[in-house]
């Protein structure tokens, strides 16, 4: 299988390419790229990976230029540590979306969904409900408070989080300053 690594921390690259090398033995790897120039160059000239690992940000720019340049004729699994790209790396043939530092059993999937893909001969919708799922509830991320009720004099209010300016405390109670 003939593997392709854009990724420009080397050391990332590095532990990229040691754990496929744990998991595929019988891989080539093509190169490790570390540019969107580079890669745009590589895939006009060289031979189409198998199954290409895509870090997003890379040092001249968010390896997405690459797709807009270059047909996305092979399975990309992207790796990145940020997660707000996770509906967009579907734009492409991705097959996966793994957030750094990468772990064993992460990667393991995504070979699964590889080789299940390539196994059926045809390929799999890749924005299946569980995919999309997985991706909006990343790009979610943490809930918080939108409003707050508060008691003034006898009576109970809501206040919306855009009202209030600041809290403070003050003789074991907490005060909210709004806006008006």
């Amino acid at each position: 299988m003939k593997i392709l690594i854009v990724e420009d921390e080397p050391l990332a690259a590095d532990r990229l390419e040691s754990l496929l090398r744990t998991k595929l033995p019988e891989m080539e790897l093509l190169d490790i790229i570390d540019t969107v120039e580079d890669t745009v160059e590589f895939l006009q000239n060289g031979a189409l990976p198998d199954l290409a690992f895509f870090d997003i940000q890379l040092a001249d720019g968010l390896s997405f230029s690459v797709f807009d340049q270059v047909p996305a004729d092979f399975p990309v699994v992207f790796t990145t540590a940020f997660d707000q790209y996770a509906l967009r790396a579907f734009e492409v043939n991705s097959i996966d979306y793994l957030l750094k530092p990468i772990k064993a059993d992460r990667l393991d999937r995504a070979l699964s969904k590889f080789k299940q893909r390539n196994s059926t001969g045809q390929e799999q919708p890749l924005l299946t409900p569980a995919v999309l799922q997985s991706a909006l509830s990343m790009l979610r991320g943490p809930s918080y408070k939108e409003r707050f009720v508060v008691k003034s004099g006898a009576n109970l209010l809501t206040v919306a989080i855009e009202e209030i300016t600041y809290f403070w405390s003050q003789d074991k109670m907490t005060w909210i300053r709004l806006r008006d």
